[in-house]
């Protein structure tokens, strides 16, 4: 029996694209050909970055799966055979064109690929979207091997910010409360939404009269969700435990901190960041994927027109660090002043 390979979010046994059911067994793709049949692509592309990304592999099959899966030429291609090209669209007219420069990313090996390094496609670009960013706005992905030409197009997801908590604020929660809140504007288009916070302490040690300081950070879970329809605007509410705050503490000292040499530690600040993706991250997320755009996860989806994988679009936003409340403090006192060393 020949065995699809899962060659980058492998094990692909059916692919629901944004308009048409994709059966990958009875459709265009021959998947018992040989090698060469089927270009797989992946790209995850935030505007506000500077540089973007776009793995390109190559879909096989092959009776010996562990055979096939240690060839590293068997699940990519080479630079030279590939032309990778993103396109900014806006009201269905092509007004710039990127061509993909290739590079290198070291990557462990995995259980089942021997992909010490990734090839991906690269173009820099600081102002994706433009100046003009009214409209139909549409980013688009080209990969082009030999005959074979894969296409696709993704709405791209604009810069938002925080509503709450506002710039003035500190970070005031208290463990003898239930929950505390955080709020973000919600980028049009958006569908699926990630909420961390970013909490930040000093350790101070002592070796043989050798003080040290180290700055600390951890993160702690705020809100994972996604909508049924794509974002118009609006406000998106995450209400959250506070003692997920305060276990985070704990955590962080325990397996990442100095539990022998620490003489004291101290609260600095804390942040929030946001992550908005848009349907195609969504879809993604409802089946079950894992999906980030640079691993060997599998997922069940494609957005590719003659090929398989998929293209979609996030955004990141960031509060400023506040400065913790009184009350907040006290509490960490509270539960942490002797048992690890936590000062004002």
């Amino acid at each position: 029996m020949t065995r699809l390979l899962p060659v980058l979010f492998a094990l692909l046994v059916l692919f629901m694209g944004c308009s048409d059911e994709f059966d990958l067994l009875n459709d265009e793709v021959d998947i018992a050909d040989g090698y060469q049949k089927t270009i797989v692509a992946y790209a995850n592309i935030s505007p506000s970055n500077e540089y973007h990304y776009v793995r390109v592999n190559r879909g096989f099959s092959a009776e010996n799966f562990y055979v096939g899966a240690n060839n590293q030429d068997s699940i990519q291609f080479a630079a030279a055979e590939v032309d990778v090209r993103i396109y900014r669209i806006r009201n269905n007219d092509t007004v710039k064109t990127y061509a993909c420069r290739d590079t290198l990313l070291e990557k462990p090996v995995g259980e089942y690929f021997n992909t010490e390094n990734v090839i991906l496609y690269y173009f820099r670009e600081p102002n994706l979207l433009g100046n003009y960013t009214s409209g139909n706005i549409k980013l688009g992905l080209e990969v082009k091997e030999g005959n074979n030409v894969v296409t696709s197009q993704t709405t791209p997801i604009k810069d938002f910010n925080f509503n709450y908590p506002p710039n003035f604020s500190t970070f005031d929660i208290s463990y003898e409360e239930e929950q505390f809140k955080v709020e973000i504007n919600k980028p049009a288009n958006s569908q699926a939404y990630k909420v961390i916070g970013i909490g930040r302490y000093r350790e101070i040690t002592d070796i043989a009269g050798d003080l040290d300081t180290v700055l600390r950070a951890f993160t702690f879970t705020i809100g994972d969700s996604y909508e049924t329809q794509a974002s118009s605007g609006g406000i998106k509410a995450f209400y959250q435990s506070s003692g997920v705050f305060y276990d985070a503490i704990e955590r962080d000292v325990l397996l990442n901190g100095d539990t022998t040499n620490t003489v004291k530690r101290k609260f600095v600040d804390v942040a929030y960041h946001a992550t908005a993706g848009n349907s195609d991250v969504a879809l993604a997320q409802l089946t079950g994927n894992a999906y980030t755009g640079f691993t060997d996860n599998e997922t069940t989806v494609s957005n590719m027109d003659n090929g398989l994988g998929l293209f979609s679009s996030y955004n990141e936003s960031q509060t400023r660090y506040y400065k913790l409340s009184t009350p907040t403090v006290d509490s960490i006192l509270t539960l942490y002043e002797y048992k690890y060393k936590f000062t004002r």
